[in-house]
């Protein structure tokens, strides 16, 4: 999980790369990794001052292609803000 982070839909996507970078590293070992697509589902619990953490997971790994979801909740009363899903290139 991410630690918070603190505004409106810059935070969402800050929150989101957070909780993707933090899963990354520890699938990889060393790997780098380049974005592909990052593409976030909005709700409606997503207003500009709040803070926010997200949870990502590995979906699919292909030797060159890692998908994953990620989802952000508010750090305040941990409504659900918005899903993410991302395609990241494995670079070596």
């Amino acid at each position: 999980m991410s630690s918070p982070v603190e505004g409106g839909g810059a935070a969402v996507y800050q929150a989101a790369l957070d909780a993707i970078g933090a899963v990354l590293p520890g699938e990889a070992g060393g790997t780098r990794f380049a974005p592909v697509s990052v593409t976030i589902d909005y709700s409606a619990n997503s207003p500009e001052a709040c803070g926010y953490v997200g949870e990502a997971r590995i979906t699919r790994r292909t030797r060159t292609i890692v998908f994953l979801d990620a989802d952000i909740w508010r750090s305040d009363n941990r409504a659900h803000a918005a899903a993410v899903t991302a395609v990241y290139r494995v670079l070596g």
